[in-house]
């Protein structure tokens, strides 16, 4: 193997192991890491039996797999609800679930206990294809994106048999490697196969529900959040997000997305979802004690700060906000708001370093400044 022009690895159960590139072996899956656009191309070999299904072992937890064909076989059960049903297919920028296993690609599958994944073309039963469409009552996604990586597949939503915590219907977060964004919610809480999910279904029974996720990356920058409804929520629900690091909370059906400025620190941040009828949502958000009792500007985060920095400020009362930053010498560099309207709560605002004129400034120290009004 020459080291500067590639890097084969694979996973252990719990990080990745270094691997040689001279023995691939059937049914497994390996990250190649390049330095220039390559092509792998094997040699002479041998068919796989056709007449038998090939059983590949898995351990509880995370697995990488592949085709042991050079076609697409069918997919058999070994064991009821011992594999996840959904797999993982990396893209380039990030993750897309599957039901299929085409050669040449890799794959993530969860195992919830040891067994194995039976692959062929006898008459087995074949492993059950995704179909929780329209066993949805209703759900939504998250689609994060930082920076040219994403994680575009996050759903939450209600089920009439599902649970408030594990089912079958969940699906577990996968891995992370090189470049990236996860968003996970978390279940770490659960005393049954607690984790980091990247699917988690409520029962439809529930008054209302509570979604806690984290998301983390280790890219700099202004991470987005995208909420889209794929089968509509109850039009006499209310949907909020708080952002548990501000204790801001925004309306998601006035508002379906939110920005936030990350450090590319991998601590992680953390979000709720909550949904229900008005008197669940409310009740659900006061627990949290979200407004504040007096005006506040806080210290901005991160400080120092590169690429872009987050100031944050509370309100008792509705008001009409001005924030605006200064250079050392009391110059105006940049108005961030200019009466804008706020209702009480917390809030916060981006700036990624230029001034009004669009010109990235200088390092050096800057000052801001709040103003609130009572009227516009």
């Amino acid at each position: 193997d020459d080291e500067t022009e590639f890097r084969t690895f694979r996973w252990n159960g719990t990080d990745y192991t270094e691997t040689g590139i001279a023995n691939l072996n059937p049914g497994e899956a390996y990250w190649i890491i390049t330095l220039d656009s390559w092509t792998l191309t094997g040699g002479s070999g041998e068919s796989t039996d056709l007449e038998n299904p090939v059983s590949i072992s898995l351990r509880s937890g995370w697995n990488q797999v592949g085709s042991p064909y050079n076609f697409t076989p069918n997919l058999y059960k070994a064991d009821e609800g011992a594999v996840e049903t959904s797999f993982y297919r990396y893209t380039g920028s990030g993750y897309s679930t599957t039901t299929t296993m085409n050669p040449g690609d890799g794959y993530w599958v969860y195992a919830n206990s040891s067994t194995s994944l039976k692959v062929g073309f006898d008459s087995g039963v074949v492993l059950a294809r995704e179909s929780g469409g329209d066993q949805f009552e209703w759900k939504g996604n998250i689609i994060a994106r930082v920076n040219g990586v994403d994680d575009s597949e996050n759903i939450f939503g209600v089920m009439a048999d599902a649970s408030e915590t594990w089912d079958t219907a969940d699906r577990h977060e996968p891995p992370v490697i090189g470049n990236y964004i996860s968003v996970a919610f978390d279940n770490t809480h659960w005393s049954e196969r607690g984790g980091f999910y990247s699917r988690d279904v409520h029962s439809a029974q529930a008054d209302g529900h509570e979604w806690p996720f984290v998301v983390k990356t280790n890219e700099e920058g202004v991470v987005s959040l995208d909420f889209e409804w794929t089968e509509s929520l109850p039009s006499d629900w209310d949907i909020a997000l708080i952002d548990m690091a501000l204790g801001k909370v925004t309306d998601l059906r006035a508002e379906p997305a939110y920005d936030f400025a990350c450090a590319c620190d991998e601590e992680g941040r953390d979000f709720v979802i909550i949904t229900g009828p008005t008197d669940f949502t409310q009740g659900a958000m006061n627990a949290y004690d979200l407004v504040p009792a007096a005006y506040q500007l806080s210290q901005n985060f991160p400080n120092p700060f590169n690429a872009v920095t987050t100031l944050r400020f509370s309100l008792p009362d509705e008001s009409f906000v001005s924030v605006t930053v200064y250079d050392i010498l009391g110059q105006e560099i940049a108005t961030l708001a200019n009466r804008q309207a706020y209702g009480a709560g917390n809030h916060a605002l981006i700036w990624d370093g230029r001034n009004n004129a669009g010109r990235m400034m200088s390092t050096g120290v800057y000052l801001y400044r709040m103003e609130a009004f009572s009227g516009g």
